[in-house]
């Protein structure tokens, strides 16, 4: 193409009637942009929902661990009061081994229960919310 074909084909279009988008076209880029944003706070929710669960896990671990810290030891405080030294801390060992396995049996069986109950509630709150 020489440069008289380019100039005409320039003043042609300038000339002529301009080329319209489609009437769709700009409900169609809103339409996107919303549903971008939507996405970006349901993102952000999320994020803040997966926190809260997780932060409420960390003090129910937190709370167990601190109510056997203060119960195993007073369950068998009395036990073996009268005996020697030796004796009586060989039980506490023993007895601290025995229960502290059998409460975190029992947590463990606790967790595995609520578990699914907080995955449950954490499903409704994004359905409800989304």
């Amino acid at each position: 193409m020489d440069e008289k074909e380019l100039q005409r084909m320039i003043e042609e279009i300038e000339q002529g009637e301009m080329v319209k988008a489609p009437g769709y076209l700009k409900q169609e880029i809103f339409d996107r942009i919303d549903e971008q944003e939507k996405e970006k706070v349901r993102k952000i929710r999320n994020k803040k929902l997966n926190f809260v669960l997780y932060t409420i896990e960390v003090a129910a671990v937190s709370i167990a661990a601190v109510i056997l810290v203060f119960m195993v030891p007073m369950l068998h405080r009395d036990d073996n009061i009268g005996k020697s030294n030796n004796y009586y801390t060989e039980q506490i060992h023993k007895t601290l081994d025995e229960d502290v396995a059998k409460y975190t049996d029992r947590f463990v069986n606790w967790m595995d229960y609520v578990g699914p109950v907080i995955d449950d509630i954490k499903e409704e709150y994004i359905n409800e919310r989304f």
